[in-house]
C-alpha cells in the first residue's frame, strides 16, 4: 500500500523533522520560538546594560574635561 502524503508532511520531511501530529509540531515550533524571542530579549537587556554603563563613563569623562577647561 503506497503511503499519502500531505503538503505539512512534505513539508517537515523537507526541513529535517515530522510531525505525526499537527499540534505537537505547532507547539514545538511556538516553544523554540519563545525560546529565540527570550534569547533576544536577555541579549537586548545585557547590551543596554553595557551601553548605560559605558555612557556612564562617557559622561564622568565629559565632566572631567570639562571641569579641566574651566581651571585652565
Amino acid at each position: 500500500m503506497a503511503d499519502s502524503s500531505s503538503e505539512s508532511d512534505t513539508f517537515h520531511r523537507r526541513v529535517g523533522r515530522r510531525c505525526p501530529v499537527r499540534a505537537q509540531c505547532s507547539s514545538r515550533i511556538r516553544i523554540r520560538g519563545t525560546e529565540d524571542v527570550t534569547e533576544k530579549i536577555h541579549t537586548l537587556a545585557s547590551t543596554l546594560q553595557d551601553t548605560n554603563r559605558n555612557l556612564r563613563q562617557v559622561d564622568q569623562m565629559l565632566g572631567q574635561y570639562h571641569e579641566r577647561a574651566q581651571i585652565k
